[in-house]
């Protein structure tokens, strides 16, 4: 996992971490933002001083309800003029997913098939999944 912190002085660049989770069944989960409603990955911005790992585990239970468990794995990484997205494929959760969303920033949460992805995904999401479930074959 990243150790890389965010200071207050990095105004210009957005650092972001996403979590890619699957399930046992080897669904990919996938969040639908309540903003742009785009399906991604659950994650978001690192808060000043926090690490990659710190936001990560903040973020996916923010956007979930559920706790990450165990390790976490660098995937790749995205950037564009203002923001550089980090992925890490996590192993393992704990609770019950909150399927309603967070009445914050995301409208719902589910899984899903890699071969059955919703048509309004996030720029990158199904490159990724589909990556990443061939990994588990």
């Amino acid at each position: 996992m990243g150790n890389g912190t965010v200071s207050d002085n990095d105004s210009k660049t957005r650092i972001s971490v996403y979590c890619v989770y699957f399930d046992a069944h080897n669904r990919v989960l996938l969040v639908k933002d309540a903003h742009s409603l785009l399906w991604g990955f659950p994650g978001g911005g690192l808060e000043p001083g926090e690490t990659h790992g710190d936001a990560l585990r903040r973020e996916f239970t923010e956007e979930t309800g559920m706790v990450m468990r165990g390790a976490s794995t660098y995937i790749t990484r995205q950037d564009d003029d203002v923001r550089q997205r980090y992925f890490y494929k996590i192993e393992s959760v704990e609770g019950r997913l909150n399927k309603l969303g967070n009445n914050d920033d995301v409208q719902e949460a589910a899984y899903f098939s890699t071969g059955n992805l919703p048509s309004d995904l996030a720029s990158g999401v199904e490159k990724i999944a589909t990556q990443q479930i061939a990994l588990l074959r």
